[in-house]
Parts: structure tokens; sequence; C-alpha cells
């Protein structure tokens, strides 16, 4: 990417949540809340209610030392991986993040000057916006010009399950927004997947000055919150899910020849195109300035980036309310259907689904012989949905590949699958209903990429069905008769919000069903013989 000084122009801010004690004391439930109203500005802000206070701190207690990445803020848009930084203790790179800061303002006498004068205007509020102002004017100056070399270290993507968590486990009681938890809640849709870092399990981020975290969405298209828990404040830039496909054109618009060089350059979040570049692309982007004590919300599939203004601590995770499974669904026929830059998965999607169905069918039963109603959180109109949806395309996927006499066996694996064992070879999907084997090149793939990786004789290969056709059929009926008796007694949870926005804004996803990739060339062989 040409490196040039853009004009600087006022994003549009995103929204500033205040939401009441009520609203605020269920998690998942107030986020799934957001989405038809906020979910246009990709990221909004959500300052909690007066009188909550998380036993929170500025470090984890007894925590060891961390690594960093460097990052040269002059290269940010040239898209290269970063270099590994120092190591540190939490108590240290808070010494190193306050003498970054002080050495730059000593170095840019003019910076502390604009920045003390606007601490000191007067004209009443406004003092927080006006200084995040200055900082962003040097920050783009310093990224898009590279008229100035400056390397900062970056500690980022923390595990909390072996470094700790600065939310306090012993706190009673516990607060439901406390982020090491959230993901197993009942509401959960992630509540039965392993325990998966960054996903499942939060990840701490120590920043300072200009530590910048690249654009990117979540793993699966993921909802995510993170809590600024001390320190500076952290300015975002969001791209709501409708502008995605759009923002990914103008990335690779943006640096052709690194993206041709490396395809998956756009997952490995080390590329930051300017918000002003981006908005002359006619791409919506929008701006928030996080603080301290307040949480930052991002929804499926929305781009998303920033950087701190000095030292802080932050914590972060994915959140999967049932109105993220359209998302999630869409998420890995995106990645199958793509020629190039796939991301891979982190958990197989499939499986979620079918646990869902199945862990809804037992808990009606044990509400049902312990005389009490079912909980809300079981949304039987999505579950629904969901699994119609995967049941169609994988009857389809299955009745193609059958028509080639495939050896077809039974192999009942409910377990969740293995990352190295049971990935699609070739889009990295994690296959759970049905898997093709190829015996002679020992891979395996999904049923969309049978005929991509070889072409291999079709005795060759072994079709896979783990869960059968009458299984997943009949489990589309049961959970169908579930929403018509909710929908005859006039009872709420059955809901199919997310699948319309899900399924509109992604309509190349559906290309892969048209025809399963490599079968067109083995039909045409066939046909020939």
């Amino acid at each position: 990417m040409q490196q040039q000084k853009r004009p600087q122009e006022a994003v549009p801010e995103a929204p500033t949540l205040h939401p009441t004690a009520e609203e605020f004391k269920d998690p998942l439930a107030y986020v799934r809340g957001l989405r038809h109203e906020y979910g246009r500005f990709g990221i909004v802000k959500v300052v909690p209610p007066a009188g909550w206070e998380p036993a929170s701190r500025a470090t984890p207690k007894d925590a060891g030392r961390f690594s960093t990445k460097r990052q040269q803020l002059h290269r940010l848009q040239e898209g290269h991986p970063f270099e590994d930084g120092g190591h540190y203790s939490p108590e240290e790179y808070r010494a190193y993040g306050n003498k970054f800061k002080a050495e730059y303002m000593e170095r840019h006498p003019e910076l502390a000057a604009a920045l003390e004068k606007v601490e000191h205007a007067g004209g009443g509020g406004g003092v927080e916006a006006r200084v995040a102002t200055v900082i962003e004017r040097e920050y783009w100056r310093l990224v898009e010009t590279a008229e100035e070399e400056v390397e900062v270290d970056y500690g980022n993507d923390i595990c909390t399950s072996t470094f700790g968590t600065c939310f306090d486990p012993k706190a009673s009681p516990r607060s439901p927004w406390d982020l090491s938890r959230i993901t197993r809640t009942h509401s959960s849709a992630l509540k039965h997947v392993s325990a998966v870092p960054g996903v499942t399990e939060p990840w701490l981020y120590f920043g300072s000055l200009f530590c910048t975290f690249c654009w990117h969405t979540e793993d699966h298209f993921l909802y995510s919150t993170s809590y600024l828990h001390r320190g500076a404040n952290k300015t975002w830039y969001g791209i709501p899910t409708s502008d995605a496909t759009k923002f990914e054109a103008a990335m690779r618009d943006s640096m052709p020849q690194r993206v041709k060089e490396d395809p998956d350059l756009l997952y490995h979040i080390v590329s930051l195109p300017s918000p002003m570049y981006l908005r002359s692309q006619g791409v919506k982007v929008y701006h928030a300035v996080q603080t301290p004590g307040s949480f930052m919300v991002t929804f499926p599939r929305a781009y998303h980036a920033g950087f701190s203004h000095g030292w802080n601590s932050a914590e972060a995770v994915n959140l999967a309310p049932a109105d993220w499974l359209p998302f999630g669904r869409n998420a890995v026929a995106l990645n199958a259907q793509k020629k190039k830059a796939r991301r891979g998965a982190v958990f197989s999607h499939d499986w979620v689904v079918w646990q869902l169905a199945w862990s809804a069918l037992e808990l009606k039963k044990r509400c049902a012989q312990e005389g009490r109603p079912m909980p809300a959180s079981v949304d039987w109109g999505i579950l629904h949905s969901e699994l119609q949806r995967t049941w169609e395309d994988e009857a389809a996927l299955r009745a193609w590949l059958r028509e080639f006499k495939i050896p077809e066996i039974q192999v009942e694996r409910l377990q969740p699958p293995l990352k190295l064992e049971e990935e699609c070879c070739v889009c990295q999907n994690l296959v759970f209903l049905s898997a093709v084997r190829c015996k002679r090149h020992k891979h395996v793939t999904c049923l969309n990429h049978a005929y991509t990786r070889c072409a291999c004789e079709d005795s060759e290969k072994v079709l896979e069905i783990r869960v059968p056709d009458r299984y997943l059929s009949e489990m589309v009926g049961i959970l169908g008769r579930e929403v018509d008796s909710f929908n005859a007694a006039g009872v709420a949870g059955v809901g199919t919000d997310g699948a319309d926005v899900a399924t509109t804004d992604n309509k190349e996803a559906k290309r892969h069903l048209e025809e399963p990739e490599g079968v067109a060339g083995k039909r045409s062989k066939t046909e020939e013989e």
C-alpha cells in the first residue's frame, strides 16, 4: 500500500450505551438484544450501570512473565508479520509502557503541548474526546507516512487459563460479566465446546502507547466483548457486517502484491488500512473511545481494529447467544467455497448445533419430570432452523456423492471432532456429520471437497456417515414439532433472528452448494466414460 497522509476526517461515532441494572444482569440476553438496533455500527461501547463494581485488578495475582510482539508502526500498512518483542512481568511491562510514553512525549514536545492545551481548555465536557483526537492524529501520522520509525512491544493473546485473569476468581458473588465464566452460562451456544484459548477462555492484553490490534473478525464470526480493567483509553474502529465483503475488497486493493504472496494475509491480523482510506472506498467505519471500566461489544462478522493511548490492561472473550448460530454456519460455508485464503475452524459448527439440540431435548425431559417450565434460554426456532438448513445441505452433498457409488460405512462418532484428526485437508473445517476418507492418501475431507485433493478412483474413497440420515431427519422433525407446540401456546423462545441477516449478507456462501467442489469435473469424466 502506498503510504500517504490522508486528510483527517471525523469518523462517525459508534453508540455508547448505558444499560439499567435490570438490562445488565444477563450478559448474553443483553448482547443479543443489541444487534437489531446497533449491529449496523459493528461495535458499541457499554458503560455498566452505577453501582456495578467488578472484582477486578490491574494484573493477575502471582502472574509470571509473558512474551510480546514488536510492532513497527511505520510498517503497519505493509502487512508483514510482527517480530518477537521482549519478555515482561506485568509490573515490568507497566514500567516499560509508562517509560515509552514519557520518552515519546519528550521527543515530541509539540504533541505534549497540544495534549496539555486540550486537557486544560475550557468549554466544559468533551476533554476525553479532544485528547483522543490529538492522539489519533499523531498515530495516523506515524502509520500513514512512515516519516518516523517507531517500535513498541504489545502483550497480546495471553491465555488466562495459564496466566491468570484480572477478574477476581474468589469474589463472592462472582459477576455474570466475569469473562472467565461467561461462555459457560446456560444460554451460551459455546457451553459444550471444550476449552479454546481466546474463544471460550479469555485472553489478556497489556498495551502501551500506540500498541495496535489490526483489522479482523472473530473466529466463526462470533460476537466478542472486551473489558478495559485499568490504564489509558483505547481507540476502536468498527465496520458493520453489511460492509464486510466491501472491506475485504478494499483491503486486497490496498496491498495487491502482499495478498498475492500470502492469500491468508487478512487472517494474520497484521494489516491496517486507515479508516480514511476505507471510507474513501465506500466502506462504513465507526469510531469509539473505550474508557477503563467499560466494555466494547463487536457483532458477528464485524471487522474491528484500534490502538492504546498508553499503558493499560484489558481482557476479551467471544460470546455466542443463540442468534449467532446462522452467522457461524455462514462462516463455515464461506470458508468452504473460497479458492484461497481459507480460515481454519477452531470447533465443529455442526457438532455445536447437534449438541444444542440434544441438550435442549434432555432439558425438556428433566423439566417435565420436575414439573417446571422450560427456561427462556432455549430457542427452539433457531435450533430448528439451523438443523433443518444443515440437514438440507448435508442431504444434497450425500446424494451427489452416492451417485458415484463410493463405498459407504456407518461410523457413529458423536464426540466432538479433533482438530488434527478430523479436519478437512482442503478447507480446514472440522467434519462431524460425515466425511470422505481416501484410503490411499490417508487424508480426510468434508463432502464438498471429496474430489479436490486427489483424483483417486471411487473404490479408494470411503464415505463415512457419522450421523445417519434417519437421525438427522428425525431430529429436524422433533424440533419442528417443538416450534409448532410453542407457537400454538403463544410462548416466546421460537425466534429465528440472525437467519435473515446472515443469509442475505453472505449470498456468495451458497455457491458451494450448487455442485460440490471437484464433483463437476468428476461428473463430466464419468459421463464421457
